[in-house]
């Protein structure tokens, strides 16, 4: 548990005028910690416009922010696992590494050389491996189940804060129906799409569809109509896409790769879960066009797992409760 006084302040630390699943999460902690009587702000950096570095997708949240920080011994400030050189800046203050993901992590320490560079000449020097982690003496929070247990084997101890989905999804699944779902699979290109090609070239009797390009309101569409969505990708926290695609009625196949190793991450059947061998292609196929031929029936093995999300929202105020307290508070 993470022990704050009256006077601090919680900086969520945040890329500017940026949109993907990451900074969304970091908006719903800060204005879940203002909701719970903590003070915090988001506090931008990388923004393109520093009069304006919220992204209009997460004006909603209606965090106050900066882009300019002067943190105390009080204060805390949460950085996510991407950005370490983040933290590196914060010498006065607490901090928080916030493990979004476990890969990610990693694959911002494989940069290519030119960008470590340019990094270390703005002042971007990103603390490196787990072992100058280890030292610094930070506090971690981890979104998914895999990130613990990651951290666990790398001797950190860690809270577990994870996270719930936009409600323009959960709203948006109230509108599905049986009538409105195609014989068409959805998959995302940037996850494991070396596997998810050879599906598609064994599979030329059906229809895939690339989530590519998308607003939110495209991919919801999408998804409402495809009764199959497939990840083979490495899965490096709890991902979104899986969720969404259930909660939209979508039936769920994936690799187990990273967080899909585990039942906690991505709470599908067993059988729904492919090692990412060649040699499973044709049943994967086979199991789409069950999918196909019988939605109907097999789209109620999912409801555990959407009933799971739904609830998403209520165990994120008690992940905040249990991880924040001010000091003095009983417990």
């Amino acid at each position: 548990m993470i022990l704050l006084s009256d006077s601090s302040m919680v900086y969520v630390a945040c890329p500017g005028n940026t949109a993907t699943g990451g900074p969304e999460l970091l908006h719903q902690l800060c204005k879940e910690l203002i909701a719970q009587g903590f003070r915090s702000v988001m506090y931008y950096y990388q923004w393109k416009d520093e009069s304006n570095p919220v992204h209009a997708e997460y004006a909603k949240y209606q965090c106050p922010w900066e882009t300019r920080i002067a943190p105390t011994k009080e204060d805390l400030v949460i950085v996510p696992e991407t950005d370490t050189w983040v933290a590196k800046k914060m010498t006065k203050s607490r901090v928080a590494i916030w493990w979004l993901s476990v890969d990610n992590y990693f694959v911002t320490l494989k940069k290519p050389l030119i960008d470590r560079l340019s990094d270390i000449k703005n002042g971007k020097t990103p603390i490196r491996g787990m072992r100058a982690i280890r030292n610094k003496g930070y506090l971690h929070l981890a979104q998914s189940r895999y990130a613990v247990d990651f951290l666990s084997r790398e001797g950190i101890e860690s809270l577990y804060l994870s996270d719930y989905l936009n409600q323009d999804i959960v709203s948006a699944a109230d509108g599905v129906t049986t009538t409105i779902k195609e014989d068409l699979v959805a998959y995302n290109p940037k996850k494991g799409i070396e596997f998810t090609k050879r599906i598609i070239g064994m599979g030329q009797d059906t229809r895939f569809a690339p989530i590519e390009k998308m607003k939110r309101a495209e991919v919801i569409e999408l998804l409402k109509r495809c009764k199959v969505y497939i990840d083979f990708g490495e899965h490096p926290g709890k991902d979104r896409i899986p969720r969404e695609a259930a909660m939209l009625g979508c039936c769920v196949i994936t690799g187990k790769k990273g967080s899909a190793a585990n039942g906690v991450d991505v709470g599908i059947p067993d059988r729904f879960k492919f090692s990412g061998d060649t040699s499973e292609a044709p049943a994967i196929l086979a199991l789409i066009r069950s999918c196909f031929s019988e939605y109907s029936k097999l789209r109620l093995e999912f409801d555990a797992y959407r009933a799971k999300i739904r609830s998403e929202a209520e165990s994120f105020k008690d992940d905040v409760a249990l991880c924040f307290r001010k000091k003095g508070a009983s417990a």
